[in-house]
């Protein structure tokens, strides 16, 4: 009788720790499909907003913005700063293997990596090169930015790229990089296909915020400034 009694307390105690398990696997289960389901419903940050009180140019895809021997005559070369400190890049390079008026790789490399990934990131928006342009960013970024879908060729010269922090973090169990840029840059004939919150031949400067990890650079996070009320 006494074994009857203790089998059964056993055989109790082993659904009760079974019951326990599958409670908590669900829960995890549960929690689980509420964080996608949060990061799917949550409302992402655009970086592309219109302002319609802007008069934009007309959205053309096939105009060749080289064709404009205005905007050829702009500065196209980034102004790059570190603490405020900096120089204009290529200002005097003689070299005749240009691209579009930008330097090349190797005098941007002297000014260290950040500065080669502002060249091709200006250039990719330079060349409406929108199939390519999510490249430039990390796969976190899209969990609260959008970007836009397609753009026209920009007519994006006075470049200044501004560092004005770095830090180190602890990133997938090794140390990586954050910087913060300040970035400014105007657009002649702004059409607003990439940007629709500022004029043509304007400057509206953003925040990025780039990470730095096992030999790549990619844009965390941007961020408008807000402009001061007076």
């Amino acid at each position: 009788m006494e074994d009857v009694i203790l089998a059964k307390k056993k055989k109790l105690k082993t659904l009760s720790r079974i019951f326990i398990i599958a409670t908590l696997a669900l829960l995890a289960l549960l929690l689980i499909l509420w964080g996608i389901s949060f990061l799917l419903q949550r409302e992402k940050i655009p970086t592309r907003v219109v302002d319609k009180s802007i008069r934009f140019a007309k959205v053309d895809y096939d105009l060749d913005i080289f064709e404009d021997p205005i905007y050829v005559g702009r500065e196209r070369n980034i102004s790059y700063h570190e603490y405020g400190t900096g120089y204009l890049i290529g200002d005097s390079y003689g070299g005749t293997d240009e691209w579009q008026g930008i330097s090349p790789e190797s005098e941007y490399a002297k000014y260290g990596d950040e500065a080669v990934f502002f060249r091709n990131y200006f250039i990719c928006l330079i060349s409406g090169d929108y199939e390519n342009y999510p490249g430039f960013f990390t796969d976190n970024f899209f969990n609260y930015y959008t970007i836009p879908e397609k753009f026209t060729k920009q007519k994006i010269y006075d470049i200044s790229v501004d560092l004005y922090n770095r830090e180190e973090i602890e990133y997938k169990g090794t140390t990586a990089l954050i910087e913060h840029y300040k970035v400014s840059y105007k657009i002649m004939n702004n059409n607003g296909s990439f940007r629709g919150d500022v004029g043509s031949d304007l400057y509206k400067p953003l925040y990025f915020k780039l990470l730095k990890f096992n030999g790549e650079i990619k844009i965390e996070a941007i961020t408008f400034i807000k402009e001061k009320k007076a």
